[in-house]
Order: structure tokens, then sequence, then C-alpha cells
């Protein structure tokens, strides 16, 4: 429940994620390594065209952000978290539709470079596009950031950091993380 509270009465977040793959990830894991599920902390992060990344302990995810609501770090469609403040001031000059759009649709890489391929802005960054490299980093970063939050919603003891979605595939986020 402390994890629905935010600044605001009656604005609570709700529980979003890709869940039965953030479950289905550590019960594998589990398995394969000869761990009890519901005696493990978890932190297991879904990284594909929409990012999730929970904190599971003894079995339960206790903590999440809320990708498809606009939480967490940005995808290739998605804005993720943003500054409020900023966010309130390019309002201003967009409706409220528009403003969900972006959020769900021509946020993160299609705002930034017009695709929503990931493997084409991973080869911009592999040909040393100076742009594709700095919001491909910026993305590793955020991952890397509710990551460690995640860590430290379990108090730091953390028995696996667990990693699923399509963008395994790529080298440099996993290295990156």
């Amino acid at each position: 429940d402390v994890a629905r509270v935010t600044g605001v009465k009656g604005l609570e977040r709700r529980a979003e994620s890709h869940a039965l793959n953030l479950r289905g990830t550590a019960m594998k894991h589990c398995k394969i390594h000869g761990m009890d599920y519901k005696k493990s902390n978890l932190v297991v992060a879904h990284i594909d065209g929409g990012i999730t990344i929970a904190a599971q302990k003894n079995g339960k995810q206790i903590d999440c952000n809320q990708g498809a609501g606009g939480e967490g770090p940005f995808t290739a469609t998605r804005t993720g978290s943003l500054p409020l403040m900023e966010v309130l001031d390019y309002f201003k000059d967009h409706t409220v539709d528009e403003m969900r759009h972006l959020c769900t649709g021509t946020g993160g890489f299609v705002s930034h470079f017009g695709t929503s391929d990931a493997d084409e802005v991973y080869m911009r960054v592999l040909d040393g596009n100076d742009e594709a490299r700095l919001v491909w980093e910026a993305l590793c970063y955020n991952i890397v950031k509710y990551i460690g939050s995640m860590a430290t919603v379990l108090k730091g003891k953390v028995d696996g950091i667990l990693i699923t979605g399509r963008y395994t595939r790529f080298r440099g986020l996993i290295d990156y993380i």
C-alpha cells in the first residue's frame, strides 16, 4: 500500500506492469539456480517497447514503475518520467489528446528520431551518431536508476537482478547495466 501513495490526495500509483513476464522470469531463474522463489528478493526488469522494473520480495511484487502510465525510463514510443513543471509549461501549447499521445505513442525514440525502431537507433549509435549515443545512454542510465531504486525498496538485500525482454539483444545495453 505504501508504494501507491503520492503527494496528491486521491491520486495513487497503479500497479501496472508486465507482471506475468516479470514473475515468470523470476520463477524460472529460481528454478534454474535452486532458489526458493518464495524466499527470494529479486529485481526484475522487462526491457522492450515498454519497460517495467519490479521489486519482488518472497514471491510477491511489492513495487514497480508504472511503465504504461508514463513512470520510469522512456522507451521507443513512451516519454517515461518527466519533470512536472516543464511538462506544465509544455502543456500550454498542446491539447490533452496531444499530450496523451506523446506519453504513449510519439515520445521516446519517436520524439528524438522519428522512429520507434530500436534496431535503427542502436545502429546509429554503432555508426558513431552522437545524438543517438546520448539518447541511448540516457535510456540505459534511466533503466539502471530504476533498477537501483527497486534494490533500495528491498533494503539492499537483493538475491538477483534479472533482465528480460527483446532489448536484451543489444549488447551495449546489457554491458551498461
